[in-house]
């Protein structure tokens, strides 16, 4: 699988970027990071193309904000199975139509954390359940 980690200090890691901001989230198992600017987009059309019905029906209602609620979610979930976007996704509005917190991946039990940053930026990552959340921010 596309996971980097460092081999001699059994620290894994997930790196993204979006225009001019840069992250990396780094522990002792796998994990997944996404950020993204929340940006004018053809959000709708995307979404029709990538997402399950739940999840446009989800757009529909919360718009571009909505749309990079799951983008960002995927793109983490991505990252942690070293599958990348286009792998198999779990879908990520539950059937109340709510975004999920948690998912299966090879019968691993995961969960998402939402990383608030700034009202325009979206930041989730993806971890096992039994990780503790305690991600640190730090600022460079």
């Amino acid at each position: 699988m596309g996971k980097p980690f460092f081999e001699d200090f059994h620290i894994q890691f997930s790196v993204s970027h979006s225009d001019n901001m840069w992250a990396c989230l780094m522990g002792p198992g796998r994990c997944g990071l996404d950020i993204q600017y929340i940006r004018p987009c053809r959000f709708e059309k995307i979404a029709a193309r990538f997402f399950a019905h739940c999840e446009q029906e989800y757009v529909k209602l919360h718009g571009l904000e909505g749309f990079f609620d799951i983008w960002t979610m995927r793109e983490a979930y991505g990252k942690y199975t070293g599958e990348g976007f286009f792998g198999d996704m779990p879908e990520f509005v539950d059937p109340s139509g709510s975004l999920v917190t948690q998912a299966e991946y090879r019968g691993e039990s995961l969960r998402f954390v939402i990383i608030p940053l700034a009202d325009n930026l979206k930041c989730v990552a993806c971890i096992k359940e039994n990780v503790d959340d305690d991600i640190q921010i730090e600022e460079v």
